[in-house]
This record gives structure tokens, C-alpha cells and sequence, in this order.
């Protein structure tokens, strides 16, 4: 992991030492969940858009997994992590063909699939194509969505550009302008004012992604060079983007820094770097995980590059706290080992003792029953003399109890002794 991860591993933050860009991308690598999922248990139906935000990162660092390539075998090394991520959104995918909270994460999981060689022609591409064309035909149905707007049909082009759907992708781009404010060059959603709809820093980061997605050549390009300026006006001293709550905010920020990002000239390459540091100023490991998420994902779409040679002393100093660490459990484990081993040894001890034991009591037993089966057979032949004798006492014509023998035996000789007075 840390070997894959080098090219990213400078940290640009004086902040935190824990917010260097390796713990930060390490981080987020390790809160893949068991399933192949990505984001918090807490808002499970935004795990979708998180898993899919998460492929797009690992891939821009050079993290791939290509469905068609590799033939549904296994991938190995950090290919393989992607490949879970895929396997999970295909299984979670609703009944409408859709995935997470809205049409946007569909657009968003789409997309990551589309990295992973997902195809038209795939069950679950076919019907997710089928859910967003049903919305642009019908006006889209999910207008009381707070994110509903510019960054919806954006999201929409970027994604039938991608499948290769040129029909929709233009039916998208006509209705985007019912969004478009000339006046303050920006897409903007109607009630967003009251904090009705997503701001229009996120509604406008969309839609240029989305122009992005035709091709090199900007369309209607004063429009996309107006809209680029007034999102650097638009960026807070802090370098965010977007109001409200710091959730909202974040996801502000990282679309504005992805759409920045597609335009490289120095103003927007500048704004998209300070948003990214705006992401790590505000890391933190024991933050929430989605904003943990977001972070690495602002950091691998500005500064994945150029890292490779810079190793500074902090990020020697990330390597040594790894390598003490592993060290340190490496001690334990030996002594774990060596504990082990005498309890071990000791019951083998044991073991032989109850071995000898049991062995004695194989031969008292083994005597036992020998002296029970002669008694048996002495038994045996005792009854048969028993046997033997009734019979012959069984042969008599006159037969006596004993008793009675005893009685006529002292009748005669009362008998005898009385005949024997008489005569005298």
C-alpha cells in the first residue's frame, strides 16, 4: 500500500503531521467496508456515490480494474479492491435501475463503472441509461430535490458522452439553460436564494463537467469562460466554495475543484489547489469518514502529479513511525509467540501424563473384565451343577423335602426308643 501510494505521499500541509497526503490516501483506502463499499454506515444510501467517487480517485492514481480485460477473473494487488467496489454496486442496484439518493449518484456510479470497462450492453448500464432518459424525457420528475438543477443535467451529459449516446446528451444540453443566469454568469437553481437548492457553485461546477464531457472544444465557449471566472470569484477566502453547513460545503468544493481541474489554465488551476488544501487543513482522522473521503479525493485530482521524485522530511518521518510501529508489533507478536510455545510445551506435559494415566487405567480395566469373565465361567459351571442335580433329584419316584426327611427320621427313633422301654 505505501509502495503504491509514494507517488502521492508529499504533504503539502504544515498543518497536522497526520494529514499528510500518504495517511491521508492510506485512509481512505483502508475504509473500504467488507462488502467492497465505500462511505458511512450512518447514510447507507450514500454509499453508492461514495464507492463510485472513491473508484474515480484510485484511478486517477493508476488503480485499476477493467471488467472486459480481465475477463471476470480476479485481480490481483489493489486492482482487486476495485473490483469488489464494482461487484458491490452491481448488487445494490435498485429496482428502477438507479443507485443512492437520486439521479445524480446514478450519473456518479455510471460513470466509476464506465472506468471499470462496464459497457452498454451490461444488464445494469442498460437499465440505469434507461432511468436517466426516462427523466430527460419527462422534464425530469425529481425537480423537489434539493441537488436538482444544472448539476443534474451535467451530470446527464457527462454520463450519455460517456455510453455514447449523442441524442440525449444534446437533449440535456438544451434543457440546461433553463438554469442559466446571465446576469451573474452562473447556473443557478430557482428558490436557491431561500436555500431551497443546492448552491450555485455546485449547480455550475456540474454543468461545465458536463460540457467538458463533448469533447476539447468548448460549446458556446464565452458562456463556459464567464462561468469559470465567476467560480473564482466565487471561491472563499478559505478556499471552499458553497454556504451552509460544512457537509454541503465540502461537496461543493470537490465538484468545483474536478470541473477546475478540466480547465488548466494557471487562475483555475490555482483556485482548485487551494480548495484541495481547504480539504486537508480540514482533515482530520478522527473527522467523519465522508469528509475523509472527499479529502483524498480532492488530493488525488490536484496532486497526484509531480510527486513521484519529492520526498520531504515528513513523509521520511511517516515511514519511520510505519516501520517503529511495525516493529513494536512485531515484539509483541514474538512474545506472544514465546508465551505460546511454553503453554504449549506445557500441554503437551499434561497431555502425556493423561496419556499414562489413561494407559494404567486401559489395564485395570483390561483386568477387570479378565477376572469378570472367569467369574462368569465359574458361575456358569455352578449352575450347571445345579441344573445337574435337580435333574437327578427330578429322577426319583419317592421324592421327600428335607424337611419331611427330618420329621420320619425323628418319628422312629421315638419309635425305636419307645418300643425299647416298653420291652423292658
Amino acid at each position: 500500500m505505501q509502495s503504491t501510494f509514494a507517488a502521492v505521499c508529499y504533504p503539502h500541509s504544515s498543518a497536522d503531521p497526520n494529514a499528510s497526503l500518504l495517511r491521508i490516501m492510506t485512509d481512505a483506502l483502508s475504509c473500504q467496508h467488507a462488502d467492497g463499499s465505500w462511505g458511512s454506515d450512518d447514510t447507507p444510501r450514500q454509499k453508492p456515490c461514495f464507492t463510485a467517487q472513491t473508484i474515480t480517485m484510485l484511478a486517477r492514481l493508476g488503480i485499476h480494474y477493467d471488467r472486459a480485460a480481465d475477463g471476470g477473473r480476479d485481480v490481483l494487488g489493489l486492482g482487486h479492491v476495485v473490483q469488489r467496489a464494482a461487484d458491490w454496486l452491481e448488487t445494490v442496484q435498485r429496482a428502477d435501475g438507479g443507485w443512492g439518493e437520486d439521479a445524480w449518484d446514478t450519473c456518479q456510479v455510471l460513470l466509476a463503472l464506465h472506468l471499470c470497462g462496464y459497457r452498454v450492453g451490461d444488464r445494469c448500464v442498460d437499465r440505469a441509461l434507461e432511468l436517466l432518459r426516462f427523466h430527460v424525457s419527462q422534464g425530469w420528475p425529481d425537480r423537489g430535490s434539493y441537488w436538482f438543477g444544472a448539476g443534474f443535467l451535467g451530470a446527464a451529459m457527462h454520463v450519455f458522452n460517456r455510453y455514447e449516446d449523442p441524442t440525449f446528451a444534446s437533449r440535456a444540453f438544451n434543457q440546461i439553460w433553463e438554469f442559466w443566469d446571465d446576469e451573474s454568469s452562473c447556473f443557478r437553481s430557482s428558490g436557491e436564494p431561500d436555500g431551497q437548492h443546492a448552491p450555485a457553485s455546485w449547480q455550475t461546477a456540474c454543468a461545465l463537467s458536463g460540457f467538458r464531457s463533448f469533447g476539447a472544444v468548448s460549446l458556446v465557449p464565452d458562456r463556459v469562460t464567464r462561468a469559470y471566472a465567476w467560480l473564482v470569484k466565487a471561491q472563499s477566502p478559505d478556499g471552499s466554495w458553497g454556504s451552509g453547513p460544512q457537509e454541503i460545503t465540502s461537496y461543493c468544493t470537490l465538484q468545483v475543484i474536478n470541473a477546475m481541474c478540466l480547465n488548466e489554465c494557471s487562475v483555475n488551476r490555482e483556485a482548485a489547489v487551494r480548495g484541495a488544501q481547504w480539504f486537508i487543513d480540514l482533515y482530520s482522522l478522527d473527522g467523519p469518514l465522508t469528509t475523509r473521503l472527499m479529502t483524498a479525493a480532492a488530493v488525488a485530482r490536484t496532486m497526484s502529479e509531480g510527486l513521484v521524485t519529492q520526498v520531504s522530511f515528513y513523509w521520511v518521518e511517516e515511514i519511520l513511525d510505519l516501520l517503529e510501529q511495525y516493529k513494536q508489533l512485531s515484539e509483541v507478536q514474538a512474545e506472544s509467540c514465546q508465551a505460546a510455545d511454553v503453554e504449549l510445551a506445557d500441554a503437551r506435559t499434561r497431555w502425556a501424563d493423561l496419556d499414562r494415566k489413561a494407559a494404567g487405567a486401559r489395564d485395570e480395566l483390561e483386568s477387570g473384565l479378565k477376572r469378570n469373565m472367569e467369574m462368569a465361567e465359574e458361575l456358569s459351571r455352578v449352575r450347571e451343577n445345579e441344573a445337574g442335580t435337580r435333574a437327578l433329584l427330578d429322577s426319583y419316584a419317592f421324592r421327600m423335602t428335607p424337611h419331611q426327611i427330618v420329621v420320619l427320621f425323628s418319628s422312629a427313633v421315638l419309635v425305636v426308643f419307645l418300643a425299647g422301654f416298653l420291652l423292658r
